[in-house]
Parts: structure tokens; sequence; C-alpha cells
């Protein structure tokens, strides 16, 4: 089935959450229960078996495809003889037998050290050529890979493998880098490096891309380190057994390594098996006891290698280059015929790639931010998999390249059936077809998980393509406000053809990519004040909805919503803000901030001139009705908040009685309880029936759903709405003409900037108070957390003279949520050439 494992807990799997959460957030969580040849099988929603062709192919480590009849034969032969795996300090025939038919198929006079996998190996090498030279530091080439443990990150050409773990002990091998195929970098390096022990290389870059090494830059190489006298090192992890049509992939380059390492393919797709060859006159014999594995060169991996060599024979490399001429040239139609979606299509024998060109510029707002997330290739692998039963992945330091490497045995129906499936793949595409190609994540619920956040760090990523401030002088003063999406809805503003999809279709989407989210800038837009000052401001949205973040508050695990906030903030720090004012429920999740480790930004919750605006509008709305406040009935709904209580306060001196409805929560109680002791003509209530007689209703929730219906109000009472999302449903516009519907206030800007916000519901020249709150900190220049935390009465006074200091003023009564389905304005998303 293609659901997750039984055994996952509530909390999710222990082995590999992070990778085994990536797989779910895209869709690639498929559990294999079969394989053979290039296909891998699994069962279906339905219980139907469905095969997959596998080109992955085991990392390049099925060559011959999986479970090899002879193989396996080999295994089960072996294992029937009852003949020893592990008889460590011993004579092991059929492990000498297989490293000396490893020894002649690399052209013999080496010597074979044994390793578990290819970083092990590599470590071997490393150690070796240290020994051998006494020296510390190894030329390597930039985007090379060469295992994840610790020396061989060192080597690694992509920084985020490799600095998580670097250090400066004393003894540690150092590593000068290469760009690959520039031979004057090349001579420089030699020039540069004082204690040179080696020169390391993959014949084909493998995660780097799939991007192959000259001949004259290889044979370069060779002459410095005859001339340096130290070891060329070829990794043939992925390249060699065949791989790319000849035994080895340095054979392709005319050059004969010193030291050659293999793994991958070597243990027939079954075995876990590894080899360092070093040759015979350079081997030091001190190195046998001086590197040494418990598991390294047991008899039955050794069958396997030793089948597994045999069977690579002049035939197979003939048929690799065969089968792998048929497959690259029916790729290259597929990039002649998408030359604006494929930007190459490389590789040698069957260990080819084809990379994406970036979609910056897609009419699609998901491509573009898949694009600008590093994402692309991994959305168009799972794409492949769940559309076409093409099973492919992007490489490690090369996110826009998918990797193909299939068997020697790759049939003809198997290339054709790749082929549909790539060309449908750039056919969405180009017609810049993003729910086409998210549709597997819509079409079977999510499953219940808390809340998690598997992105690390962020990317800059913007609405619409280009530089941000690509015109005019940049003002001294930037600051940012965040958001998110209220509900699915937001996604149809922000690509309209998501409107074919049912409601829970998106939200599936919203739920299944809620883990991969990166904030998104929305626009870039200079705003002026009354006195002439300038601020730019960044609107930044969180692709998540309001029902994804109050889950998180349900489970009491705000910590993924806490982590994109924060990676809105970063972002806005990146982009120079000097502030970042919080909207919606990225400053409940927060703790009104509170929760933010930031430096080096200042943080508002944006909740204190929203409250300011509210009572402002109340005030209007009261003076248009005549309704003499002293002699009413006010009501706070949500009181318990800190916003509510807030406003309990300086809303119950101007009443004849203050109503408080809260939560039910004991704790929440005993605020409420508390609020009515310390202010006059209060009154906790309990029965939402009971705000019929109420003249004025000021609700601060925070529940996703509506919670106050035509029955609670009385006639021509006036509603005044900051929940988010809305506690008041729109229906009541239409159902009750007689009340007065304000959600908060409506901020007029002095010179009217069009915020250019795809969605926003709002006029030309108006926003929200906590937009306006982060726009007035930032023309007087606060950076600092003064309005972070708890909202106070001092804050909203001080707040509502700023405001009046820099023409800010109330438009009219907000009859409109932020984004969301209520009132929504038609949305023009733009067409980018």
């Amino acid at each position: 089935m293609t659901h997750r494992n039984d055994s996952f807990s509530a909390l999710g799997p222990v082995h590999g959450p992070r990778l085994s959460g990536l797989m779910h957030a895209v869709g690639l969580d498929v559990s294999y229960h079969r394989a053979l040849g290039d296909e891998l099988y699994y069962h279906d929603a339905r219980g139907a078996e469905t095969a997959v062709l596998d080109l992955v192919g085991g990392y390049g480590s099925l060559v011959l495809g999986h479970h090899h009849p002879e193989l396996v034969e080999a295994v089960t032969d072996f294992l029937a003889a009852g003949r020893p795996v592990q008889a460590q300090g011993s004579l092991r025939p059929i492990t000498e037998a297989f490293a000396s038919a490893l020894d002649q198929r690399a052209g013999g006079g080496h010597c074979v050290v044994l390793a578990n996998t290819g970083a092990e190996a590599i470590e071997a090498a490393m150690k070796h050529a240290m020994l051998a030279t006494a020296g510390r530091t190894f030329v390597a080439l930039e985007g090379a890979f060469h295992g994840k443990t610790l020396s061989a990150l060192r080597l690694a050409g992509h920084a985020s493998h490799r600095e998580p773990f670097e250090t400066d002990g004393s003894g540690e091998p150092n590593v000068h880098r290469v760009r690959l195929n520039d031979i004057t970098h090349l001579e420089q390096a030699f020039r540069e490096v004082r204690n040179p022990a080696g020169f390391i290389f993959e014949p084909i870059h493998g995660e780097g891309g799939v991007r192959l090494m000259d001949r004259a830059f290889a044979r370069r190489a060779a002459e410095l380190c005859r001339e340096r006298g130290i070891p060329m090192i070829a990794d043939e992890c992925q390249t060699g057994m065949g791989r790319t049509g000849r035994f080895l992939g340095s054979e392709h380059l005319g050059v004969q390594p010193d030291y050659i390492v293999l793994s991958k393919a070597l243990g027939g797709g079954l075995a876990k098996i590894a080899a360092l060859l070093v040759r015979r006159e350079q081997y030091r014999s001190a190195f046998d006891l001086m590197h040494t594995s418990t598991f390294a060169g047991d008899e039955l991996s050794s069958a396997v290698g030793l089948k597994a060599i045999a069977l690579t024979d002049e035939a197979l490399l003939n048929q690799i280059q065969q089968r792998g001429t048929c497959l690259l040239e029916a790729l290259q139609a597929v990039a002649r015929e998408y030359p604006d979606i494929v930007a190459e299509v490389r590789g040698r024998g069957l260990m080819l790639a084809i990379e994406l060109r970036p979609l910056h510029r897609s009419n699609s707002f998901t491509l573009r931010t898949l694009t600008a997330t590093d994402d692309l290739a991994l959305l168009a692998a799972a794409y492949l998999l769940r559309e076409h039963h093409v099973r492919v992945a992007p490489t490690l330091s090369a996110p826009n390249t998918l990797r193909i490497q299939p068997s020697a045995f790759i049939s003809d129906s198997h290339i054709d059936q790749a082929i549909r499936g790539f060309t449908a793949l750039c056919a969405c595409l180009r017609r810049g077809d993003g729910p086409g190609l998210t549709a597997h994540l819509t079409n079977q619920p999510a499953e219940a998980e808390p809340p998690r956040s598997l992105r690390e760090g962020f990317k800059v990523c913007s609405y619409r393509p280009g530089t941000f401030a690509a015109a005019g002088p940049s003002p001294a003063r930037r600051v940012a406000w965040l958001c998110h999406m209220i509900d699915d809805a937001d996604l149809v503003s922000l690509e309209p053809a998501y409107i074919e999809h049912t409601r829970d279709r998106r939200n599936r989407l919203l739920d299944r990519l809620a883990p991969l989210a990166n904030p998104v800038v929305m626009s870039e837009v200079d705003v002026r004040s009354a006195r002439g000052d300038v601020v730019r401001l960044y609107p930044i949205l969180l692709p998540v909805t309001s029902a994804w973040m109050k889950r998180c508050i349900d489970a009491d695990d705000t910590g993924a919503a806490e982590a994109l906030v924060g990676k809105g903030v970063d972002i806005a720090r990146h982009l120079g803000c000097s502030l970042a004012a919080l909207g919606q429920y990225t400053s409940i999740v927060t703790r009104g901030g509170r929760r933010l480790p930031v430096s080096n930004i200042g943080l508002a919750t944006g909740n204190t001139y929203s409250l300011s605006l509210a009572i402002e509008a109340i005030e209007q709305a009261e003076a248009k009705q005549g309704i003499d406040p002293s002699a009413a009935v006010c009501a706070v709904v949500g009181a318990a908040g800190n916003i509510g209580q807030t406003a309990a306060r300086l809303l119950s001196q101007r009443y004849r009685r203050t109503l408080l409805l809260g939560s039910t929560r004991s704790n929440a109680r005993a605020r409420l309880h508390r609020l009515e002791r310390a202010l006059q003509r209060v009154q906790v209530i309990e029965d939402p029936a009971l705000l019929r007689s109420a003249d004025v209703i000021l609700a601060a929730t925070n529940a996703v759903h509506q919670s106050i219906g035509p029955e609670h109000l009385a006639s021509g009472a006036i509603v005044c709405d900051l929940s988010v999302p809305a506690a008041v449903g729109e229906e009541l516009r239409i159902s009750r003409p007689d009340l007065t519907l304000i959600r908060g206030g409506i901020v007029r800007l002095p010179y009217e900037e069009d915020l250019d916000i795809v969605g926003f519901p709002l006029s030309t020249g108006r926003t929200y108070g906590c937009m306006g709150e982060a726009l007035l900190l930032g023309f007087e220049g606060i950076a600092d957390r003064s309005y972070t935390g708890l909202v106070r009465p001092e804050g909203v006074s001080r707040l509502a003279g700023l405001a009046q200091r820099h023409g800010f003023a109330l438009d009219q009564h907000k009859d409109h949520c932020v984004l969301g389905t209520q009132n929504r304005e038609v949305a023009h998303v733009p067409t980018f050439a």
C-alpha cells in the first residue's frame, strides 16, 4: 500500500524521521515489496500491484538490475554450503579470488584493501596517501562528492554537506578545491599547495550533476601528480563496474590512476562492499594492520562481487554503450523539443542526467516558488513516479538535475515509458501547470501528523521574478509585515488554475507541503508619511493556512510554526529590514513574538495599532448611530486573551456595563475572573446567548471556525471583529442588514500607495493595522521589541498618536479579512514574459 509503515508512531518514524517526512511531503513515500530487473513493485491504494521503472538504480549500484538471477544464485549457493560469513583472522579463499579478479580487471599490479562502503574506501585512500607522502592537503574538485564520513566530507565540493562538520584540529587533512576542467586553476593549485597528499577526482561528477571530466584536464592532472610525487586517486564508486561503458570510467580519459576506489555496483546490488586498489609499487605493507574492519572482506560479499565482476564482461560493456546511446539520443530529442524547459542532457553510458531550467518567470506561482526553493526537481520526480510510474531522483549538489541510471538490460519499452514521462513533465512545466505537477498530492487524504518543519534555513523567494529594488534609490529604513493564508482560497488568488480543484484537494496540497513551506516576499513598495519620511515595505506571506497554524497550537507543538515565522523574520533581516511586524496567527504561535530567538532586527506583534483602530472604528460607528456609550452595554468575546483583556480595560471605562466572554478552559476562566475583580462595571458570562443584551461587541478570538451567529446579536448592534479567522460569518451581512459589522479598522495611507499584493482585498492606498504598525515604527526608527509580548493600554495610546503624527487615518469600517474567502476581490495574476 502507499500509506506509510504501520509501525510509525504518532510522532512519526524513528528511522530517518526527516527524510521520511520529506518523502511524504512531496509524494515519494512508497513502500516497495518486490523488485526485478529495472522494475520495483508496490501496492496502490486499492491493493493492486503497480510496476515502477527504476531509473535511480540504487544510486548507481544496480548496473546488473535488481536480483540478477546469477547473483541471487551465488548468495543462495554460498549459504546452502554452510560457509562461514565471518571468520576474521583466517585465510579467505573467496575473498582472495575476488580481490585478484578485481585487480586483473583494473589492469593488474594492485594491492587491494576491502571496505564496506564507498566512503570508507575513500577514507582508506586518504589515510594511505597521507602515510605514503606525509602530505596533509588533498587537491579536490568543486562540486565533487566522495561520501559523508567526516574526512570524506572535507573533500565535498558542496558547502552544505561539508561546513557543519569542518574542524581545525591538528593533523586533519586540508583540501584545496579546483574548478572542474579548468586547467589553469588546476596548475595554480599545484603551485600553491605546499604539502600535497594526493589529487582525488570522479571521472564523472555524479552528485554534482553528472558532469564529465575532460580528457585534457585529466591528463594534465596526471602529469602534475607525477611531478609532485603524489597519487592520482580515482573515485570510481559510481562510474566503475561498467556504468559508463568501460569497466572503469577513467579509461575514457586516457589516464591510469594510482589509486582506484570502487563500490556500489561492485556488490551487484545485493552486497555492501567497496575496495581501494593501490599500485603495488606504491602500497605500504604496514597499512594492512593500520586499516582493518570487522566486516570488510567477508566471504559472502566477496562471492557476490566475484560473480558481478564475471558478469561485467565485454559483451555487457558493449550493451551498456548501446543502451546508453539509445537512451541519451531519446532524451536529447526531448531537450530539442523543450529547450525552454531542459537546460542540458548529459552523461556517458548509463550514467545520464537531465537538467531542468529554472522557472523563475513561469506564469505559475507554484513553479516559480519551487524553483526558488530548489524543490522543482524533487516535485518533478514525484510527478514522474505517481503519474507515469517512472522513478528518478535529483542529485545532491545540483538540485535541478535528475539522475538517470538504469541497468544494462533496460528494454526499448522501458525507454519509451521513460521518454513519455519526461515529455509529459516538460509539457506540464511549459504550460505552467502547477496544479498538474502537484495533483498527486491531492488525490489521497493527507495523514494526520504533528506539524513539523523539514526545511533548514530559508530561500529568498519573491512572488514576482526579478531582483528587489530594481528601480530608484533604496530608503534607509525598511520594514516587513508577515502574514499567512486564511484558507485554501488564497491559493486560488496566488494561482487561479487551482479553482478547478475542490477545497478539499487544495487543503490536502497545502497540508502536504506545509513542512516545506518557505516564506514568499509578495511585493516591495515605498510608503511615505505626511512628514515626508519614507519606509520600504516588504509584505511576506507564509504559505500555510489559519487551520494549520491552529493545529500547531491545539497540539501544543508550535515548533514548526515558530520555525516558519522565524524564517520570515530572517528573510526580512536579509532584505535589510530594521523591523518586522507579525500579522494574524504569526503573533499567536510565537507568544507575541517572545518565542522568536532572532537578533539584529526589531519585532512588533501588529496588535497594538490594530486595537487602536478597532476602538476608533467603534467610536465612529457609535457616533453615526447616535449611541451614548455611557448608557450602552459592551461585550468582549475572547476576553481571556491578551488583546481581549486590553480591549476590556480600555472599553469598560466608557460603557454602562461590559460583558466578558471567553474560553471555558480553567486557566482562561481564572484570567476572566481576575479581570472582573480588577475592573468596574464588568461581568463574566458563560452563555453566548447573553450577548443579545450588548449594543457593542468586540471579538478577539483565535478559533478557526466562526463562533458568533445571528442568534447571539441584538437588533442594530455594532459588531467589531478582530479575530483571525473571522468570528463573525460573512452571511450575517445578508441575513442581518440591521447590524453594523466592522472587522477592525482600515488605514488610509497619506499618499495612498499601491501595495501591489496579489489577492489583497483592499483598495489602493488602504491597509490593515498590523501592517500600519510596521510602517509607523519604521518612520520613527523604532527597531526594538517594545511592541512584542502583551498589548498594553499605553501602547495603544502611543500608536494612535504616531498615526496622527504621520498622517495615517481610519478610512472606513473594515469589512474584509486578510486574503481569505470573505469579500475577496478577483486577483489579477500577471503574465511574466
